[in-house]
């Protein structure tokens, strides 16, 4: 009995594997992607063959709401990270997160060098839609 809930758990689990994998093969490097998270941030990306992403990216909220900044960072199958640099606003985001099925999932790190808030790290999750 406790064989088969071991096979039956090893095969859930390959094809929760193989499903991203599937799923990050639909990108094609060389495309552009565009993004909205759930506030309406809008996130443009290219995918490099060699594992570099590039674009902008223009938040909706908060300190330079509606500018457009430089994206960079780096993907390996459907795992993620990127970052943007806030220059005005003395900050970085950095993401990190997976793709699955026309969505990014991440966790945030947002990190703040002077006022309001001096030398803080906020965190929090977004998932990006594909438009």
């Amino acid at each position: 009995m406790l064989r088969r809930y071991l096979i039956a758990g090893t095969l859930a689990i390959a094809s929760i594997v193989y499903s991203g994998a599937a799923a990050a093969q639909q990108l094609t490097t060389g495309a552009t992607y565009v993004w909205v998270n759930e506030l309406g941030s809008k996130m443009t990306t290219s995918w490099g063959t060699d594992g570099l992403i590039s674009g902008t990216y223009v938040t909706a909220v908060g300190c330079g709401a509606g500018t457009v900044r430089p994206l960079t960072g780096w993907w390996n199958n459907s795992a993620m990270t990127f970052t943007v640099n806030w220059q005005a606003c003395n900050s970085l985001t950095s993401w990190t997160g997976n793709y699955n099925a026309g969505k990014i999932t991440t966790l945030w790190l947002l990190t703040v060098s002077g006022p309001p808030q001096w030398n803080s790290i906020v965190a929090g999750a977004d998932t990006f839609t594909l438009q």
